[in-house]
């Protein structure tokens, strides 16, 4: 069952996945599936597995049990470029982008491994960087250099981007602006799931959430039910789980 009742066919299927580090799990048989068109949120407290799901789905991470389907594929174990090439990508919670690179030329570097790149200056204008196309990524500011690590995933053309932090640090007028580009990317077409802390943030763009702790799905459905679901609320008031990343 997806979050939101009106997605049929899932995009993404994540089925009892486990991902272990010696004996730890830091995820214990989550299964998440997100739609064609969709955003869904990824919440829990620090710790609680979010990072670890995006980094065993995107390839970075081994997963011990369960199965990962994207498009009718399965991407189980399958390395991590091979994943980005069947339309899988991500932004990461800190960028680190090319330093001695311009912006523009980052995002070359991206759209050169792309199986089917979009075109750089059409990116550049969708994440408000084609004024500082020129500039060197290191004289970006932070709220910056989180679009240009935006703007690398969507070169290279992704069909599902997950979406890690990416409002930290951003001004009231930021959030506003970022929230507006990702619902216009799910607009055009692009599935996201966004790891996010900030509410009021994912209010304005996903239409679902899930939610992790100690590397379990303990919630999924619309974030207005999570936020008055009494587990949720015992997690976000005081738990403290285990270190998970």
């Amino acid at each position: 069952m997806t979050v939101n009742s009106q997605i049929r066919t899932p995009l993404l299927q994540i089925a009892d996945l486990v991902t272990r580090f010696g004996k730890f799990r830091a995820l214990d048989g989550v299964s998440v599936e997100v739609g064609e068109s969709q955003a869904i949120g990824l919440v829990g407290p620090n710790g609680s597995g979010k990072t670890t799901l995006v980094n065993t789905v995107c390839g970075l991470y081994p997963s011990a049990s369960g199965s990962i389907h994207f498009a009718g594929t399965n991407l189980t174990g399958k390395r991590a470029d091979i994943i980005a090439k069947a339309g899988i990508n991500r932004t990461f919670q800190i960028s680190k982008p090319f330093a001695s690179l311009t912006v523009r030329e980052n995002v070359e570097v991206a759209a050169h491994h792309a199986r089917h790149p979009r075109d750089v200056d059409e990116v550049l204008e969708q994440t408000d960087l084609a004024s500082h196309s020129r500039a060197s990524a290191s004289n970006l500011t932070a709220a910056q250099q989180k679009r240009l690590d935006l703007a690398r995933a969507l070169v290279m053309s992704p069909r599902l981007l997950f979406i890690d932090e990416l409002a930290a640090g951003l001004t009231p007028n930021e959030l506003q602006d970022v929230a507006a580009m990702l619902r216009n990317l799910v607009n055009d077409g692009v599935s996201l799931v966004v790891v996010e802390h900030l509410m009021g943030f994912l209010e304005q763009v996903v239409d679902g959430v899930y939610v992790l702790t100690a590397g379990q799905v303990i919630f999924r459905g619309p974030l207005r039910d999570a936020l008055a679901d009494d587990r949720v609320q015992e997690v976000f008031l005081g738990r403290n789980d285990s270190a998970r990343s």
